[in-house]
């Protein structure tokens, strides 16, 4: 009963983490192959992480789906690579690339006003570097609850799956049923 509970657990965190990566993975990908883009690494890496989160998470359905100790030890190790490149991803551009940019940038770069020979260098937007700093700190302190859920689940499941199988119960291998009956769990 607990390996069926924690794998359904499983099975809905890796399809909320496949979904939401495809999502960005395809938002850094617009991003990056814009008109007025010029492809930064931020971009690229952001681009590589979420795809490799889409893989993931279909690792942890899979896991999820045929029950065994080896596909849910290689989806616990990947999900653990993943998290810790993910956040080091979020710190580096919440805390050091944002700000840096809101500090060099004025919200008119786009289009400078008309004024009367009045250049303007620094940031007037009203939010200040300090400002923007605290705010990466809540996200990378909000991703990071985030991947603990998911790593907790991770890891329960793992353990769950190493007990049954020490225990000698093997519940049925899931992918040599019937296509069809395996949407019905």
């Amino acid at each position: 009963f607990h390996v069926a509970r924690t794998g359904a657990r499983v099975r809905l965190l890796s399809s909320l983490l496949s979904l939401y990566c495809a999502v960005a993975a395809l938002g850094a990908f617009l991003d990056a192959t814009a008109p007025n883009s010029n492809g930064d690494v931020v971009t690229m890496v952001g681009l590589a992480i979420n795809l490799a989160g889409v893989y993931v998470g279909g690792a942890g359905m899979r896991a999820a789906r045929r029950g065994d100790i080896l596909s849910a030890c290689r989806y616990d190790h990947a999900l653990r690579a993943l998290a810790a490149s993910s956040l080091a991803y979020e710190a580096y551009v919440s805390l050091v690339v944002i700000p840096e940019e809101a500090r060099h940038r004025a919200p008119w770069d786009e289009q400078r006003p008309q004024t009367n020979g009045t250049t303007y260098t620094q940031n007037t937007s009203g939010v200040s570097r300090d400002d923007l700093f605290l705010s990466g700190v809540v996200s990378v302190l909000l991703w990071a609850s985030i991947w603990l859920a998911c790593l907790n689940s991770s890891a329960q499941y793992r353990l769950a799956v190493r007990d049954r199988d020490s225990a000698g119960v093997r519940a049925p291998d899931l992918e040599v049923q019937q296509p069809g009956e395996a949407f019905l769990l």
